[in-house]
């Protein structure tokens, strides 16, 4: 009898164990960000006026828990014959290292930022972009 004890305890042990749910830090950030602000200004932001305007009018981007990311980012160019937007679309992956995010996009390109307490922090080419978690 007291053997049939010791065995259901360790049975009861095993599959309490097995029920546990391992959480990969990419699957702690998955969801979507919204771009909120660009080198601290609200959007739009106006990131050149000379020769023409450029304008980031918006962005998102979405992480998910297996690793990969699509990333869409609006901008407005405004010239005296008129103005047209374009979307500028990245995918890829990405990795976390602590608070550090590594994006690699299906191009061979590279870029990092943070991303900490549900905000996403990049900057490229000049212009800081802050996204949240929506």
């Amino acid at each position: 009898m007291r053997n049939l004890v010791i065995v259901l305890a360790v049975a009861a042990a095993l599959s309490a164990c097995g029920s546990e749910t391992i959480v990969s830090a990419e699957a702690s950030v998955a969801g979507t960000y919204t771009a909120k602000t660009a080198n601290g200004s609200n959007l739009p932001f106006t990131a050149a006026t000379t020769p023409v305007k450029v304008e980031v009018v918006s962005g998102s981007t979405t992480l998910t828990a297996a690793g990969s990311f699509t990333s869409t980012t609006k901008t407005r160019f405004t010239s005296p014959a008129g103005s047209s937007d374009t979307d500028n679309n990245f995918a890829g992956s990405f990795k976390l290292n602590g608070s550090t995010i590594t994006f690699s996009t299906n191009d061979g390109s590279t870029f990092s930022g943070t991303i900490a307490g549900g905000t996403l922090t990049v900057a490229q080419q000049g212009i800081t972009l802050v996204s949240t978690k929506n």
